[in-house]
């Protein structure tokens, strides 16, 4: 009998060829003056000490203030959004105000990830919202008509409704909010396109019914670079090693952002430059890690497995050994193709001892070697860690866990959570 784990996946439904009508471009302009406003009063607050911190739900004061007769350190999005009714020059339409303040708050959380230093601080952000790049709607304030080939918008304006020239994955956009038993979605408004882009979620439709588990562990050695549970490894390519040599060597002159400036090799206009050549590099690795990924997905058809993915993670600091290029290609694979799959969490992995369980530090003392201290079970770490990667599969696929990424989540948790039974 087929076991088949009912999950979705997102994708995006994109309408093109946007009538930009007098209402329509007035309520898009007036949207984006009012979020810069927000933005301006959110990032003076900031700076002057008055705000002490804000969040997608609340903004938070270093002192009390009064609300509606009360003391207050915090207030929510929509109280705060009553206390500057006058940016907004309405009484009504409360939702979208409230929806317009959240976006530029997480524009200002967003910056702050982004450059927080080591300690936790970040500097004041210099950030604008661009009325030439994108008319964001974070909530459900637009509705199709597939007939007409009409979209209309919820604005600060009122309801303005514009037709469009074509679309791509309309039907499926039709059939997500009518399984949700919704009307209207949200989406983007890329301006310079003049398109519109909405996510929607598309149900995986599952190839076969898994036999195996097939897990994987990725590494930065180019001889072992992927290596399979089953005894399969894929060497990292010469002209992958290559590139990301180059990358790493970029990276270091990229970096240099975070010293004083009379310590730095590169202008920031000539490092500008560098990144764009950084970006090519990468997109270089890119094409590269979608083949490496196919081949990945050939070997759990064949296998008939489930394709426990590895969700170890590089950053700028470290560069790229690839991961960063091929863990994407090979989700976005899977939930094209329908091959079963799960993204674990990699925690203790590489401790874990594969034939008794036995987690310590100790089992691993290089790179390549694994010896655990509790049963005597020697072989290559890398193969070590693949068996476990493909034994969380197997616990997640026994717990009848839908498929998809967990990669946030500890092993225990997931089952507890999204499993249709405990194991």
């Amino acid at each position: 009998m087929k076991k088949d784990l009912k999950t979705w996946y997102i994708r995006n439904a994109k309408f093109w060829g946007i009538g930009k009508s007098k209402e329509f471009m007035q309520a898009m302009y007036r949207t984006l003056k009012i979020q810069n406003h927000i933005l301006r009063i959110l990032l003076s607050g900031i700076a002057d000490g008055t705000i002490k911190k804000v969040d997608r739900f609340k903004i938070y004061f270093t002192n009390e203030i009064e609300y509606n007769g009360e003391m207050r350190t915090e207030l929510s999005l929509a109280e705060y959004n009553h206390t500057i009714r006058f940016v907004f020059g309405t009484e009504e339409h409360k939702s979208l105000c409230r929806s317009m303040t959240m976006y530029v708050v997480e524009r200002i959380m967003s910056y702050q990830n982004r450059n927080k230093k080591r300690d936790g601080s970040c500097k004041i952000p210099k950030i604008r919202i661009h009325e030439a790049k994108s008319w964001y709607f974070k909530d459900a304030f637009i509705a199709v008509d597939a007939e007409k080939n009409t979209l209309t918008f919820d604005t600060i304006n009122g309801q303005v409704t514009v037709p469009f020239k074509g679309s791509i994955k309309l039907k499926q956009l039709l059939e997500d909010l009518e399984a949700r038993n919704k009307k209207k979605f949200g989406g983007n408004y890329c301006i310079p396109q003049n398109c519109f882009v909405a996510a929607i979620r598309v149900p995986f439709v599952q190839m076969y019914n898994p036999t195996s588990y097939l897990g994987f562990d990725f590494n930065k050695t180019p001889a072992q670079w992927i290596v399979f549970n089953n005894g399969v490894t894929i060497p990292m390519p010469d002209e992958i090693i290559a590139l990301t040599k180059e990358i790493k060597e970029v990276n270091k002159v990229l970096n240099e952002k975070n010293k004083p400036v009379s310590e730095r090799t590169m202008r920031s206009k000539e490092r500008r430059k560098l990144r764009y050549y950084w970006r090519g590099l990468h997109k270089k690795v890119r094409k590269l890690a979608k083949k490496i990924a196919m081949r990945m997905i050939s070997i759990a058809v064949n296998q008939n497995a489930v394709l426990v993915l590895d969700s170890v993670k590089g950053g700028q600091d470290l560069g790229t050994f690839g991961q960063d290029h091929v863990m994407p290609a090979l989700q976005t694979l899977c939930e094209n193709m329908g091959v079963p799959f799960y993204v674990v969490p990699c925690k203790d992995t590489s401790r874990r001892c594969s034939e008794c369980g036995h987690i310590d530090s100790l089992n691993r003392m290089t790179v390549n070697d694994f010896k655990c201290v509790s049963c005597g079970h020697a072989e290559v770490s890398h193969f070590n860690a693949a068996k476990n990667i493909a034994h969380i599969g197997k616990r997640l696929f026994e717990a009848e866990v839908p498929y998809g990424n967990y990669a946030r989540n500890k092993v225990q948790t997931i089952i507890e959570k999204y499993g249709a039974k405990p194991v």
